[in-house]
Order: structure tokens, then sequence, then C-alpha cells
């Protein structure tokens, strides 16, 4: 059976948790098709961290088909005051998990603990602020006037699934400039992060599920670049933080439909 959680301790910050290592899909962690992991290593020493579930092609359109089931049936219908309430509840666990999340950060990705992971949480904590006191305005469309005799209006209206591609420099502060905008406009979201600082992300799922969100409204797919142009097949948008070398490659996927947006 692969092993889908694992103890950490990180003693210079006196930090222990249970760190989660499957897929995040429907809300559960699970282990992926055909049992690949990866490893993480920590860059300050060199030393092996742990290895967590790799996704790969089927387990991408696991999480592909949750995300819409999650649109059609569920998200797509929930009041944008609920979704506000949702990510309230969110915040409230960001606030109590900050500490775990830096330290998280520090320790898969390098980060200086005090003077940037932390400093990135502050911002974390401030754009989910915003969006839990802003989701119910997001759908509220409005009249135009014209001069002449026509009728004019505007309809705000969600894309539906969004596919979204971290990298490994702010893992959890990229995903969340996207996420929680996404979830307050009634999106729901794939995150598809950098295979060498995955961690933080997969921790931060089970505040996802903690804070109430319906099963498949927000999936994560750890994996190697290729997921990440699985991930933005059959989508309806997707945001992109990384090289050139993805940039490139994923329009030349011929499947991607409407919208793109994609920042090098």
């Amino acid at each position: 059976m692969p092993t889908l959680y694992t103890d950490i301790e990180i003693p210079q910050l006196k930090i222990s948790l249970k760190q989660p290592l499957g897929l995040f899909i429907n809300n559960e962690f699970c282990p992926s098709s055909d049992g690949k992991t990866i490893e993480t290593v920590n860059p300050a020493t060199g030393e092996p961290i742990t290895s967590f579930q790799a996704a790969n092609e089927k387990d991408v359109d696991k999480a592909v088909k949750a995300a819409r089931a999650a649109f059609d049936n569920i998200w797509s219908k929930t009041s944008s005051e609920q979704r506000g309430i949702y990510l309230s509840n969110l915040l409230k666990l960001i606030e109590e998990e900050q500490d775990t999340l830096a330290a998280l950060e520090t320790l898969d990705a390098g980060k200086p603990y005090h003077s940037n992971a932390k400093g990135d949480l502050a911002q974390i904590l401030q754009l989910t602020r915003y969006f839990a006191g802003s989701a119910d305005k997001f759908d509220k469309g409005a009249t135009i006037p014209l001069t002449f005799n026509k009728f004019a209006y505007t309809l705000k209206v969600p894309f539906g699934v969004v596919a979204q591609i971290v990298p490994w420099n702010y893992p959890l502060a990229m995903a969340c400039w996207k996420l929680q905008g996404a979830l307050a406009a009634g999106n729901t979201v794939i995150i598809k992060p950098a295979e060498n600082t995955s961690l933080s992300l997969l921790y931060f799922a089970t505040l996802i599920k903690k804070a109430g969100f319906p099963p498949g409204v927000v999936n994560i797919v750890p994996g190697y670049g290729s997921v990440g142009k699985l991930a933005t097949t059959w989508i309806s948008t997707k945001y992109l933080y990384g090289s050139t070398k993805v940039g490139v490659l994923l329009p030349a996927n011929r499947t991607l439909r409407y919208h793109t947006r994609m920042r090098w």
C-alpha cells in the first residue's frame, strides 16, 4: 500500500506535522495510478525529505473529470455569498497554520523563514481576506445606458475549470494569487505544483477540505512537466508562471480551448 502521509519534524523552527504525500482529488489524498513517486530534497543540505505520489495522464484525467463534475453539479450552483463563506473559513485556517506553511516553504524551497516565507504568508492572508469579502460582488452584472433605443447589459459568469501551473520559487504564494480569485469567481481548479516544491501545497490541501469546499472544487496533481501539459487539456482557462520552455509548449497543444493567461 503506497504511503500517503509521513511525519515531518523541523526542529530549528519547533514545527512538527503530518505531511500528505498523495494526489489531492475529490477532497481525498490518493496514490498515483502507476505507483510512481518523486523524491523531494532539502536544498540547504541536499538530503532527501520524503517522496510523494507523481501524477500521470490517467490521474490528470481523473482530476479534470472531478473538477468538471464539481463545477457542473455543485460549484456553479453555489451562491457567491456561500463561496465567500468558504473563503472566510480558509482564511481562518491559514491564520492558524501560517507558521507550519512557512516552515514547509523553508524546508522544501529553501526560503529564509522570517524574511521570505513569513512574508509570503502575510500576503496570502491579505489576498484571501480580500477575495472572501469580494466574492459576493464578482457576479453582479449591470445595465449600460445608451443614447438610442437599445437595451444593453453585462453578465459575469465563471470560465469553468481552471488549470494552474505553479513554479518552484513561490510555491504557495503564486498558487494562492490565482486560486482564491478563481474560487471566488465560481471556477473549479486543478493545480500542478513544481515537482521539486510540492509539499506546502499538499499540506494546504488539508485546509481546503477543512474549510468545507465541496469535493472536486480544488484538485492538486504533483508531477513532472508533462503533467502540466496534460492538465491544460480540455479546460476553460490556464494560468502559468514558469519557464519559456513550458510557455512555448502549451500553445502547441491543439486541444486547448477558450482563454489563456500566461506570464513568464
